[in-house]
């Protein structure tokens, strides 16, 4: 891996009545001794032979309070290698370490939160893991159900869980008790590390109920999601939730290295913040953020053997307001001067490469400049949609159900049960108010064979439409409803439940 040569942008100040929080980081001694070998020249010999001393002094008191200092003993002072790590001139906080136990614990402003998170995160190594549990919840609801996972059911009952842990890209299989559950997974991210997309097939047989599916899910990192597999006698209903995580080297979620002081977990608390906010109005005014290709600086430089890459970029150290709790950016000011971007006193452009974000104070008019030299992303979720199946009586009793989650023009598959199967393959119009859709419904009972269901049409969002009648010894009718799911909506509930 290059090393990055960061430099001194400014000289850091203390930001006046800047509130400083405490987190704790799961991160030791020997990872300490590897990221100031990385990116601060010299001390080697201090470095090799100090035995653990170049860390900083053993202290007595903590001089600040925090639950996850426990210990009484062994707290080591690392401020000193917390501020060369960083880069700055002066460290307004304070970093203890537990060399004993691999936890340090920081008390310092949101800038020097940011920054050492990313430059911790810039320089490990993490897969993917995809869990996937099967719940047997003993009620069946006409409509559909929550995907947001925020806590078990009453009376849900775990039939069955099964995980699979790889490379972004590669694709993983797991196996367990002879077949009783298989899965198979190749996810990938997108390009601001927060949303999974995967190829994902589960199946297997779980108390005597078969069942199989094959969708290409999406979800934000860190977040439960419900797929409701459905219903085959009307009264227990099958839910598979599925949970994409980060995972480092060493098997730990890396969600869980950064906890705050007053609970949650950083980064699964920030990623899923962000993702709300994409429904939200586009941006307007002088300051705005922007999502852009992860190659940013590369493709502006194209053409260019002398162009500033990474090790000749300074890092921006300008405390300004809007870029509180932003952490480690870059200043790119130069790049965008040189394809004609002008600049007043005060405006600039900064670039996040761990977020793969632009900040950018300009003119209205120089933003509208801006946005044409780059390409911008846009920041949204693709939105997913939702079928189930249901079949009632005359008295509207549910008798089964049967459900999906697909992707926009991607085909999902799904079987219940020894005769109970769907195909789905559906498209959005362009307001996302009618969804077209191509469905087969096969149901076989006993040795009579049903025809199949085959559906090509469109249908309006949330409502119930009946695709087949069977009136031979009863009425029997299904039905279908499509609605289109948004992910911010999705995670605003998933995030208040949290709460209650």
């Amino acid at each position: 891996m290059r090393r990055l040569v960061l430099v001194w942008f400014a000289l850091l100040f203390p930001v006046m009545g800047e509130e400083l929080e405490v987190r704790m980081y799961r991160v030791g001694e020997v990872e300490l001794l590897k990221l100031h070998r990385l990116l601060v020249p010299g001390e080697e010999e201090e470095r090799e032979d100090s035995q653990g001393a170049w860390l900083g002094k053993p202290i007595v008191e903590p001089g600040f309070e925090s639950r996850f200092m426990k210990e009484g003993k062994g707290w080591v002072d690392c401020s000193k290698r917390i501020e060369e790590v960083l880069l700055v001139k002066r460290f307004n906080g304070k970093a203890l370490i537990f060399p004993k136990k691999d936890v340090m614990v920081m008390k310092a402003g949101a800038w020097e939160h940011e920054s050492f998170a990313e430059i911790v995160s810039q320089h490990r190594n993490r897969k993917i893991q995809i869990l996937a549990e099967v719940y047997a919840v003993p009620e069946v609801k006409a409509g559909m159900r929550s995907i947001g996972f925020s806590k078990k059911p009453k009376d849900a009952e775990l039939f069955g869980k099964i995980s699979v842990t790889t490379l972004p890209g590669q694709l993983g299989k797991a196996k367990i008790k002879d077949g009783e559950m298989e899965l198979e997974v190749q996810p990938f991210i997108d390009a601001n590390r927060s949303i999974l997309e995967a190829r994902f097939t589960l199946s297997g047989e779980l108390r005597g109920i078969k069942f199989r599916l094959e969708i290409l899910p999406t979800g934000v990192f860190g977040m439960p999601w419900v797929h409701e597999l459905g219903a085959l006698d009307g009264k227990t209903t099958l839910l598979v939730v599925i949970t994409p995580e980060f995972i480092l080297e060493d098997g730990q979620r890396e969600d869980a290295w950064i906890l705050r002081e007053k609970g949650g977990e950083f980064l699964r608390d920030k990623r899923l913040e962000q993702v709300e906010k994409w429904g939200e109005k586009k941006q307007a005014g002088e300051f705005r953020e922007l999502l852009v290709m992860p190659n940013l600086i590369e493709w502006l430089n194209k053409g260019d053997e002398k162009g500033a890459g990474w090790d000749e970029l300074l890092v921006y150290r300008e405390k300004k307001a809007e870029l509180a709790g932003v952490g480690l950016v870059y200043d790119v000011r130069s790049l965008f001067e040189q394809n004609g971007i002008s600049f007043r006193d005060g405006d600039f452009i900064v670039f996040s490469k761990f977020q793969n974000r632009i900040y950018g104070k300009l003119a209205v008019k120089e933003h509208e400049r801006f946005e044409r030299v780059i390409k911008v992303r846009d920041e949204e979720f693709t939105p997913l949609i939702r079928i189930d199946f249901k079949q009632v009586d005359r008295d509207e009793k549910l008798l089964k159900k049967l459900g999906i989650t697909v992707l926009p023009g991607q085909v999902g598959r799904i079987s219940l049960g020894e005769n109970l199967s769907g195909r789905v393959e559906a498209q959005l119009d362009h307001i996302n108010d009618r969804i077209e859709v191509r469905l087969s419904l096969t149901d076989l009972e006993g040795d009579q064979e049903r025809p199949a269901i085959d559906f090509n049409g469109t249908l309006e969002k949330g409502k119930a439409s009946v695709i087949n009648v069977d009136v031979r010894d009863t009425l029997r009718a299904w039905k279908v409803t499509a609605d289109v799911l948004s992910a911010d909506q999705v995670i605003r509930v998933y995030r208040e439940e949290l709460k209650r």
